[in-house]
């Protein structure tokens, strides 16, 4: 059997597709011959690329502007030109109600306003006459004052006619419902032959006969974890994409941070508001979708694949599995660990963490937010959104990289293997901020080094380590074989 050494263009996809193929070949070369060689690890080159931190959450969209059209008038519907999915403008007619009371209300008071005109007019030309009659001393003042009282109730009365018909002119045109705003019909309360109360006399509010919206525009309404949410900014751009469409990328704008947490499955959130515009009106109201938002950035740094660290725990038996003797492995720990840790530029990385990198955010704070998305990727193919926000939200991880990074800032140290001529070396880094793909590495590594990926022989490693379990077990015996 013929081995081959891999080098990969740092494409996770591709480094979790050959070890895992590498790793059915080690236990297919281990199930037949015993003696198979020494393995070949798959290595890649360090270089310096872009990281990028992000936070997901799920949601639905929802219409920003929302119109709920009522009648200021009674009555029975008899006509309803428009349905859910109508889209209508300003003056368009929705619903018309019965309008023979309101007509025989308008005739009534029309006529009341015009006897009482002809009224004001009769008891003018009595005051007049009154006035004249008065002055040549032919009636008493009392008779005079009775005609000034007069006219001034004939204009009362003319002015409480008048009024009641523009009610009454009023409430006819209410009885025709017409919109105020532009938009789309979502939502039909009523149809022809609902009775509806006025929004005006009832004292519920009235009857709502369809809800308009102005679907040009709408937002994403999402629950981000609590551990998130300081990192999450309003006016940050973010990308949305919805079940209905998954080809495609919608871009958007935090609108808004609820104050008021929510708690579900005792895991605390706080609802954000992910404004879209929607010319197209391609996005519909109760559409699910997810929403990732950056929090955080590195721009050209040392980078090295999640699956080439380790842990302190784990280092022995991935050394041993490597061909390096147990008593030298320990001697090179033993060095690495006496050593300060220390940047590529001479500081030590507490100092530089408190000056920052990359796009200014601040080191500690790119690790303390590492393990929002770095959490345990160390044995295989990227896990999909939902896989990530499980973990993210449990705050665990099974993967060395994980442990390495918290949320308080502290970094742990982590270890690669450096391949050096014929072999490889365990190297201390210290990471920054981590994604599912890359650990930002701010000391150990530089730029062209040839770290192995590990995923393999720890997979070797595990299997010595049972198989030696087993023989203990047994007495050295084979299950299910002869007895010694």
């Amino acid at each position: 059997m013929s081995y081959v050494t891999y080098r990969f263009p740092l494409s996770v996809r591709s480094i979790s597709t050959v070890v895992f193929a590498t790793v059915v070949t080690v236990g297919l070369s281990a199930c037949g011959k015993k003696d198979t060689g020494p393995i070949q690890v798959p290595t890649v080159v360090v270089e310096e690329q872009d990281i990028q931190l992000t936070t997901e959450a799920t949601g639905t969209v929802e219409p920003v502007d929302t119109v709920a059209v009522k009648s200021q008038a009674s009555g029975m519907i008899m006509k309803m030109p428009v349905e859910v999915g109508t889209y209508v403008k300003p003056g368009d007619l929705i619903a018309e109600i019965d309008t023979r009371n309101l007509t025989n209300d308008f005739q009534r008071t029309a006529a009341a306003a015009q006897a009482a005109e002809s009224t004001i007019v009769v008891q003018r030309s009595a005051l007049e006459r009154a006035s004249r009659l008065f002055k040549d001393g032919i009636i008493t003042r009392v008779e005079y004052e009775a005609a000034v009282l007069n006219n001034a109730n004939a204009q009362s009365a003319l002015v409480a006619a008048q009024t009641n018909l523009s009610v009454a002119e009023r409430n006819l045109e209410f009885a025709r419902v017409r919109a105020e705003i532009s938009g789309t019909i979502i939502n039909k309360d009523a149809s022809v032959g609902s009775v509806v109360s006025s929004a005006v006399s009832n004292v519920g509010g009235g009857s709502t006969i369809v809800t308009i919206a102005d679907l040009s525009r709408v937002r994403m309404r999402v629950l981000v974890n609590e551990t998130d949410i300081a990192s999450v900014k309003v006016g940050q751009d973010a990308s949305v994409t919805v079940d209905a469409l998954p080809n495609r990328t919608f871009r958007g704008r935090v609108e808004k941070i609820e104050p008021k947490a929510v708690v579900q499955q005792s895991v605390t959130m706080f609802p954000v508001l992910v404004s879209l515009d929607n010319p197209e009106q391609t996005l519909l109201p109760g559409m699910n979708g997810e929403v990732s938002m950056i929090i955080q950035q590195r721009r050209n740094v040392i980078a090295v694949p999640i699956d080439a660290l380790r842990s302190r725990a784990e280092i022995s038996s991935i050394g041993v599995a490597l061909g390096i003797q147990a008593d030298s492995l320990d001697s090179m720990l033993a060095a690495l660990q006496a050593q300060p840790m220390r940047t590529g530029g001479g500081d030590s990385v507490a100092a530089q963490a408190g000056r920052g990198q990359g796009d200014g955010t601040r080191a500690g704070q790119g690790q303390g937010d590492a393990s929002q998305t770095g959490q345990s990727v160390m044995g295989g193919a990227r896990p999909d959104s939902g896989a990530r926000r499980m973990r993210r939200d449990s705050g665990g991880g099974a993967g060395g990289a994980g442990r390495g990074v918290g949320r308080s800032g502290r970094t742990q140290a982590l270890f690669v293997f450096v391949k050096q001529g014929t072999g490889f070396v365990p190297r201390r880094v210290q990471v920054g901020i981590t994604n599912f793909d890359y650990a930002e590495v701010l000391s150990g590594v530089n730029s062209g080094d040839e770290v192995a990926l590990l995923s393999m022989i720890a997979a070797q490693a595990e299997r010595d380590q049972r198989t030696a379990q087993v023989r203990n077990m047994s007495g050295g015996a084979i299950p299910g074989g002869p007895r010694r």
